[in-house]
């Protein structure tokens, strides 16, 4: 009864997040407003735009259960909603999908010793996973990328997600991992429009957002964001990432969220 009471307590505060960014967003004069304001624009008091893209996006939702950060710290480890009910979940095999592996597999190597994982990772840049787990231990690497299309781009392979699925025969992912530098936005927007008129098929997705493939004006980025919570999407978790900046385009670029399915009822978070 207490976790019912806390999963509509949840969604009765996304709502009201909800309810203040289209109350906020009223209220701009500007219809193609940036994402990030701009430092040149004079002092913190004259700048128009005291916010950035991800303030639109806040964890408003509660995991039910834990949230617990697998792998190692800093880049290559995830936040998880709930890693309790899978590692005590022995029904099956859990169907892990990993996208974006790099050198770092410590998330995967976690995830197959605490639960009964099987993992497909995938990523083109790189021809095996990371020192953490062997290839064949629960886990099968790819050297294939996700994407928007079915194609082949100077001698890589890329797949979209539905596509994958329906080789590998299957039609449901407990966990999704995604870590794409920036296509992340063409590879949901498949999915989305694949399963229009039905339940997405996965549990909960950790994703880093990488922005600048994304719409570049606020309000268009609101309106994409918008069709995975009509999917029954809410973030639970969200985590900056300062290498972005550090290392990268210099402004806050990257973000890791997660998201649970609240609609699905083969998760085994049971909402």
């Amino acid at each position: 009864m207490y976790r019912l009471e806390r999963v509509a307590t949840s969604e009765r505060n996304w709502k009201v997040s909800v309810s203040r960014r289209v109350e906020y967003m009223s209220g701009m004069k500007n219809e193609s407003v940036v994402l990030f304001p701009n430092p040149k624009d004079g002092t913190w008091k004259q700048r128009q735009l005291p916010y950035t893209a991800w303030d639109f996006f806040p964890p408003a939702y509660d995991c039910p259960f834990e949230m617990e950060r697998v792998g190692n710290f800093g880049d290559g480890g995830k936040w998880i909603c709930g890693i309790s009910q899978y590692a005590a979940f022995k029904e099956r095999p859990l169907i892990v999908y990993s996208f974006g592996v790099d050198e770092d597999s410590s998330f995967e190597a976690e995830l197959v010793d605490r639960t009964s994982a099987y993992i497909y990772a995938f990523d083109y840049s790189v021809d095996k996973m990371g020192p953490e787990v062997a290839n064949g231990t629960n886990v099968k690497f790819s050297k294939i990328g996700l994407g928007g299309h079915d194609e082949t781009i100077d001698g890589n392979q890329f797949m979209t997600l539905p596509s994958i699925m329906s080789e590998l025969g299957h039609d449901y992912v407990d966990i999704l991992k995604i870590d794409i530098e920036g296509a992340e936005f063409d590879a949901l927007d498949v999915l989305m429009e694949t399963y229009n008129g039905s339940n997405l098929p996965f549990g909960q997705i950790m994703i880093e957002f990488h922005l600048w493939a994304a719409p570049q004006n606020i309000r268009d980025l609101v309106a994409w964001w918008e069709r995975l919570e009509r999917f029954g999407l809410r973030p639970v978790a969200q985590e900056s990432n300062p290498l972005g900046v550090i290392l990268g385009p210099g402004y806050p670029c990257c973000y890791e969220y997660v998201l649970i399915n609240t609609r699905d009822n083969k998760s085994i978070l049971q909402l």
